[in-house]
């Protein structure tokens, strides 16, 4: 089956580029690479340097490749930037994917797979969230997530298109090959900082203090100071944290799918333990806290005196 990968080169498309290689199937990827890695594509499979928002362009590569199906990761994803820059989240994320849809229907292709996001559900109503739950988006780009998978649903009927919409929450890590991986400048995804200020590549994280969050307070307080000194082992974890740890290959594959910050950092720690054991990790620890504000260290531990 070829597949026509729209965004190939990023960090999801160029895993899923992989995937279908190894899959059996003939990936094409379609990627301005203004985000993405030519270096991320293998030599092998064809990449077209095309925008999205040129509709003849993207019409003469579909004209040309015939795609089975039509997988589209090309998308701005900061947060930020889409509240201060609104109209080129609306652009590339709504009007582009509007040329890419017109041109795959306009030469018969109706098969289309969606990367959304879980920014489509805003402050969710309970914790874990589920599929189920109301959308309501916040920023503009999770508004433009939503508006495409509304597109979405009104073309199905009209047109005979099938698809499928994906709503990542924290996707992080890299190939187990470790041929590709994270590669975002600026790096704004929390898993790959908190890896980094535990391994001491990174600054360590700010504790948070003032954001909303509609769960528990506390647990939103802790949760970045945990994920930087969670390779520790440090008693800030919970009591009930089991002493086996995973294969250091799950630091490559800690993911959230709408569970708990705490069950994601338990995940977090026990990957990061597994990978600095022993004295190791005792010189992380000390690398660590001699990072974090005064207030955050943790305390040295007092002596007994003697009998």
């Amino acid at each position: 089956m070829k597949v026509l990968v729209a965004g190939g080169a990023g960090y999801i498309g160029s895993h899923c580029v992989k995937q279908l290689v190894a899959a059996g199937h003939e990936p094409v990827v379609v990627d301005n690479l203004v985000y993405g890695h030519r270096a991320a594509v293998a030599p092998s499979i064809r990449l077209h340097d095309v925008n999205l928002g040129q509709p003849e362009a993207i019409r003469t590569v579909i004209a040309a490749e015939k795609p089975d199906v039509v997988m589209h990761f090309a998308a701005y994803a900061y947060v930020g930037e889409s509240v201060t820059h609104p109209l080129k989240y609306y652009q590339n994320n709504v009007a582009a994917t509007l040329h890419l849809l017109e041109a795959m229907l306009a030469h018969g292709v109706k098969k289309f797979v969606f990367s959304s996001t879980c920014a489509t559900y805003g402050v969710p109503e309970r914790m874990p969230i589920t599929e189920d739950l109301p959308q309501k988006p916040i920023n503009p780009y999770g508004q433009t997530k939503l508006d495409v998978e509304n597109m979405l649903k009104a073309l199905a009927p009209a047109t005979g298109l099938s698809f499928a919409a994906f709503r990542y929450f924290n996707a992080a890590g890299a190939a187990e090959d470790g041929s590709i991986g994270e590669d975002h400048d600026p790096e704004t995804h929390l898993i790959p900082l908190a890896f980094g200020a535990a391994q001491g590549l990174k600054p360590a994280l700010q504790r948070l203090q003032r954001h909303p969050w509609p769960g528990n307070v506390r647990e939103l307080e802790n949760v970045v100071y945990r994920s930087a000194v969670a390779a520790t082992g440090d008693a800030i974890l919970p009591k009930d944290l089991p002493d086996e740890v995973r294969d250091p290959k799950g630091a490559a594959s800690v993911v959230s799918s709408g569970e708990s910050l705490e069950s994601l950092y338990d995940k977090l720690a026990k990957a990061l333990r597994a990978q600095h054991p022993g004295e190791e990790l005792a010189k992380l620890q000390e690398a660590m806290e001699s990072r974090l504000p005064e207030s955050e260290a943790k305390p040295a531990a007092k002596k007994r005196p003697k009998k």
